[in-house]
């Protein structure tokens, strides 16, 4: 009788080991229906929806990944430089540049779009890349990381993964800059970065223009105070101060060619130079020198074997589009900063026949190039 009793108990402590299993996979399996990305989550201008939301921060510390159901399997305690499946592509270099095709007026609804070459010449549009919502984007690498800047509707910075999609979301903070930034161009220059920008409001509270002509326009440069590269300081002394008589006046970039440091800046499709011997010291505006004529602004320059490529920001008027048509970025090869560039020199790289179902209405611009990043 008492080995009868005996194993009628151990019976019933496995049946309710059994049970307790079951319920565990029940609430693992519910836990991890709901900390699953929503694909089909309406997203406002601006929201990205990424697996680094789930980290919040992106990162995971020791104490989260081992206390907390909310860091997917991949998220270390480091900063994730790679993904699960790496892009290959055979190319050498990257370019960013925006998107719209209809409201453009409105930057808004301007779209982020990425592309590869191999010679600067011939590119092809990342197929990879998660579009993102934002304006006059610009590509930089640090410290092993591939990053995007630019004027954005919500988080103005992103870190990059090698699967073209967002490791890490960040909020750019200038010291002293009530209104923030536009038009931002980010340069590598011995191990420093160097951002040059138009502040997000001007004189009378005009961007890029004045209530009355003349007046004063500033390009600042900045530079970040920590490597976590939210916060950033602007160098006293530094930048481009005009004196602006027409128009507007926008879209700095910065670089160094043939020893000197160059400022590019655009009045709609005619492109100026500024330079200084110092990337942190003042640029020369007693000289305008004016060297694309109505041809392409917004531009964007990179040294390739000791030829500088201007790439500019090119359209045609139309009178029943406010925008414009037949947007498109062309290149053009300078051997000196005192070129001056003629229709002739260029020759276009992305148009509108590159994206399926659109037409010569579709918005395109504001390049931006760098080395191919892995």
């Amino acid at each position: 009788m008492k080995k009868i009793l005996v194993i009628l108990i151990i019976f019933s402590l496995l049946l309710i080991g059994c049970a307790k299993d079951d319920l565990t996979d029940q609430q693992n399996q519910q836990i991890e229906h709901q900390m699953k990305p929503d694909s089909n989550k309406e997203l406002t201008d601006g929201e990205f929806l990424a697996d680094s939301d789930l980290c919040g921060d992106g990162v995971c510390d020791e104490a989260e990944q081992q206390e907390s159901n909310l860091c997917p399997e991949d998220c270390e305690d480091s900063e994730k430089t790679s993904c699960d499946n790496p892009t290959d592509y055979n190319y050498n270099y990257l370019m960013t540049f925006l998107v719209c095709n209809e409201e453009c007026d409105d930057p808004r609804n301007h779209e982020i779009y990425l592309a590869g070459s191999e010679d600067g010449d011939d590119w092809e549009l990342i197929d990879d890349w998660e579009l993102i919502g934002g304006s006059v984007p610009d590509l930089f690498y640090y410290n092993d990381g591939l990053y995007l800047i630019h004027t954005g509707h919500n988080k103005n910075m992103q870190k990059i993964n090698q699967c073209f999609g967002v490791e890490k979301n960040l909020d750019v903070d200038i010291e002293g800059e009530q209104f923030g930034f536009v038009d931002p161009s980010v340069f590598l220059y011995q191990d420093e970065l160097y951002f040059a920008y138009l502040p997000g409001e001007g004189p009378d509270g005009y961007l890029a223009t004045c209530e009355t002509f003349p007046c004063d326009i500033e390009f600042h440069i900045a530079q970040p105070t920590d490597d976590s590269l939210n916060n950033w300081k602007i160098i006293d002394g530094a930048g481009l101060t005009v004196e602006l008589e027409e128009k507007t006046i926008s879209d700095p970039d910065l670089l160094k060619f043939n020893g000197e440091f160059v400022m590019f800046v655009s009045q709609g499709q005619d492109t100026y130079i500024f330079t200084s011997d110092e990337i942190d010291g003042t640029y020369d505006d007693d000289d305008w020198t004016k060297i694309v004529d109505a041809e392409g602004g917004v531009a964007s320059g990179f040294v390739i074997d000791d030829e500088l490529l201007l790439f500019v920001s090119s359209s045609e008027y139309d009178s029943s589009v406010s925008t414009g048509i037949n947007h498109q970025i062309r290149k053009a090869v300078m051997n000196d900063v005192t070129d001056i560039l003629e229709d002739d020199d260029f020759e276009s790289v992305i148009d509108y026949t590159m994206f399926d179902g659109a037409d010569n209405t579709l918005v395109i611009g504001s390049p931006s190039i760098i080395d191919w990043p892995w």
